[in-house]
């Protein structure tokens, strides 16, 4: 049985048996010579009584007297030819061409089963390893471990030998060799301009390129002359119209690459242009990521310098309105030193969190620390926080805070007028709806007045902390007296809130 090498225009011997002779298994024969040549040069059904009358018959096995020779179809193209040779004159008759005809016919639907399994498992094959592909894509940001991991696999899926990739350097309009991968090849940095070579064509043409005989082709580079491949396929690699690169893939034998293997070839080209195009991304993200913390930190540096000189200003203010005795007036400075301290507090929180949402726990518990610097001396300011995971964006952090700061002091300098000691308790939890947070703020003191709970009187403070609540937050506010004063805040964030789970209060 000999199969019919297309592209080399040859036949070859896959299955013999009977006499020994010169045909073994991968013996080869050009089409048209000899009588299994002429008939697959003719796609017919070559009969032969008496090979010593056919001067193109060639003795392979001794002793031979007559010869059939069958073309063998697959799917309508011609696959190869059945050899039948006898040491009989006149060995074949008609039932005997109809028998093996029949079973020619047999042999073609054999080759196709066996062609179009091979071609599913192929196919399975080359999914999975774009698959992989894909997947290590995902898996890693580091574009050059990404790239050679892509080299690799094309070879693989190709059958090739070795292979590598040029990138595009758009400023020069050249390519530079940044992936290699197989031995004796040249050396990463190596440059191709455009035009030169089979990268350099693919740059040029921006369409894909295979080589056959590269030694004999006119275009190649001369850098790559004493080079020891002899196919060459390359493909362009491109994110959308823009140029990024080339893959390329080389054998050792001619003609090893077919139209299919450029189609797969051009996949792959596709994977490696999103990996490219993800790696671009990250090192932008990066970079802007670091000037944006650079920036940040200079802002929130210059920031903190003019509270803490805001905050030392005020402080010699105080003091000399203690000297002068001007107690109102020393009242109205401690309010604006708190509430300064409050956005500084502030500030370092969110510094420190980079500008991302807060912890409200968190928040509350700095805050009150700050306010019980108010406390007159021999006062004592007791603070529980229930702890919570909740937590609100930088936006409406400094509105929070400083609601928070004006109950926290509004309580201490009110209810240690009648007491020597307050309690300060604060509870954070999803409201009912689940898209709010509800923070109840509570004093053990003696409660808010009745003028202050029925609207008809409120100080500065309450008044900023409804302002703030209302057109800050975007929040609901509401009084009311249970064993002290209770301040109840909601409003909403921007995504549902995860429902409440129990936590241990914190002394």
């Amino acid at each position: 049985m000999y199969m019919l090498d297309h592209k080399a225009g040859e036949l070859e011997a896959r299955a013999v048996a009977g006499k020994e002779g010169l045909v073994v298994a991968g013996y080869r024969q050009k089409v048209g010579q000899g009588i299994t040549g002429r008939a697959a040069e003719r796609g017919e059904r070559v009969l032969i009584p008496d090979v010593r009358a056919e001067p193109n018959f060639i003795a392979c096995v001794p002793n031979i007297r007559s010869e059939l020779v069958l073309p063998v179809w697959c799917a309508g193209e011609l696959a190869g030819v059945l050899n039948i040779e006898s040491d009989r004159l006149n060995a074949f008759d008609e039932t005997d061409i109809v028998a093996l005809e029949a079973l020619a016919g047999q042999l073609g639907v054999a080759l196709e089963n066996a062609r179009l399994f091979t071609e599913t498992t192929r196919r399975a094959s080359q999914l999975e390893a774009l698959r992989q592909i894909g997947l290590e894509i995902s898996a890693q940001l580091e574009l050059n471990q990404v790239l050679e991991s892509i080299v690799r696999r094309a070879i693989e899926l190709l059958n090739g030998s070795s292979g590598g990739m040029y990138l595009y350097n758009p400023q020069q309009d050249v390519l530079e060799w940044t992936v290699a991968i197989g031995e004796n090849l040249t050396p990463i940095g190596t440059i191709l301009r455009r035009g030169e070579g089979v990268s350099g064509k693919v740059l040029d043409t921006n369409a894909p390129l295979v080589v056959d005989d590269y030694h004999h082709w006119e275009g190649r580079a001369a850098i790559y002359a004493d080079y020891p491949f002899a196919s060459v396929v390359g493909v362009p690699v491109r994110w959308g119209d823009e140029f990024l690169g080339v893959l390329d893939v080389l054998a050792d034998s001619v003609g090893a690459f077919s139209e299919d293997d450029v189609n797969l070839l051009t996949l792959v080209a596709a994977q490696a242009a999103v990996a490219i195009h993800n790696a671009r991304l990250y090192e932008q993200a990066r970079r802007d990521a670091e000037t944006k913390a650079v920036l940040l930190k200079e802002v929130n540096h210059r920031v903190k310098n003019n509270l803490t000189a805001i905050i030392g200003l005020l402080y010699t203010e105080r003091r000399r309105a203690s000297f002068e005795k001007h107690p109102m007036y020393q009242d109205f400075i401690e309010t604006i030193v708190n509430r300064v301290q409050g956005l500084a507090t502030v500030h370092n929180l969110l510094s420190a969190s980079e500008w991302q949402p807060v912890r409200v726990d968190e928040l509350a518990t700095r805050l009150i620390r700050v306010a019980r610097h108010a406390a007159p001396a021999g006062k004592e300011v007791y603070a529980e926080v229930a702890p919570s995971p909740l937590r609100i964006p930088a936006s409406h952090v400094n509105n929070l805070a400083l609601v928070l700061n004006e109950l926290a002091t509004n309580s201490i300098k009110h209810a240690l007028a009648a007491q020597d000691a307050i309690r300060l308790a604060v509870d954070i939890a999803p409201a009912e709806d689940g898209q709010s947070v509800q923070i109840t703020f509570r004093d053990d003191g003696p409660g808010y007045p009745e003028a202050v709970l029925g609207g008809e009187a409120e100080n500065v403070g309450l008044y900023l902390v409804k302002m703030l609540v209302r057109d800050g937050l975007r929040g609901e506010l509401s009084f009311h007296n249970e064993g002290g004063a209770v301040t109840v805040i909601r409003f909403a964030l921007e995504e549902p809130l995860p429902a409440r789970a129990p936590a241990l209060r914190a002394g």
